[in-house]
């Protein structure tokens, strides 16, 4: 069965000096901006010395990207996703699951979010904080899976469109996770809820899976 992915990591939490560092940053620079955030600040936050950042990183622009690559980490796809072998439903499976495991960590979430609008708001020239560019990774990976799976040479409108109703049905309980907590409670208070939660997200999937599986046989049907 697959894990829930790890936490985002926090200075509240026990952990290396520099993985309190990075939570510490990501604190400090969502809620000041690059320009306006101290680097001993930082420091003091994360509980190291303030030669620290100089150790770990070298300056405060590197550990500023440092800080950028959180998503990039959280987001990647789990192993079932990229395997041949793996079925398509535990496949679907693993990765809503790995999904609704962000939800445990919606404060770092949320401190993340803040910072992509802060770099689009006030430009650091430090990273690229493209949406666009955080997501294709993801998106191209899933395309890829889905192209396997429904024996599809390359992504189409249709395929790609496929693809974002499978990320959509997911996102909405991410992004809106406070009040789906207060309108419809057990669904994403706890690991067992999140897993059960996972398993009806799969439900849905594989019925716009082998929906659009038909649908291009179908169409391979009328034009023979």
């Amino acid at each position: 069965m697959t894990e829930m992915p790890q936490p985002l990591p926090t200075w509240r939490n026990d952990g290396d000096a520099r993985d309190r560092l990075i939570a510490a940053a990501a604190e400090i620079f969502a809620d000041k901006g690059y320009d306006q955030a101290s680097t001993r600040e930082i420091c003091r936050v994360a509980g190291v010395n303030v030669a620290s950042i100089h150790y770990y990183f070298g300056d405060k622009a590197s550990l500023y990207r440092e800080v950028f690559r959180l998503p990039e980490n959280v987001m990647r796809m789990p192993g079932e996703l990229l395997d041949v072998s793996v079925p398509v439903r535990t496949a679907i499976n693993a990765w809503y699951r790995h999904l609704l495991g962000l939800a445990r960590s919606s404060e770092e979430m949320n401190r993340i979010r803040l910072l992509f609008l802060r770099e689009q708001i006030q430009p650091s020239g430090l990273v690229d904080s493209s949406r666009s560019e955080l997501l294709k990774p993801y998106h191209q990976h899933m395309t890829t899976f889905l192209c396997r799976s429904l024996d599809i040479d390359r992504a189409d409108v249709d395929l790609h469109f496929l693809a974002c109703n499978l990320a959509g049905l997911a996102m909405v309980l991410l992004i809106e996770r406070a009040a789906i907590q207060r309108l419809a409670p057990g669904m994403l208070d706890t690991n067992e809820q999140l897993n059960h939660t996972a398993d009806r997200l799969t439900d849905t999937a594989m019925i716009l899976i082998d929906h659009e599986r038909a649908r291009r046989g179908s169409n391979r049907t009328t034009e023979q």
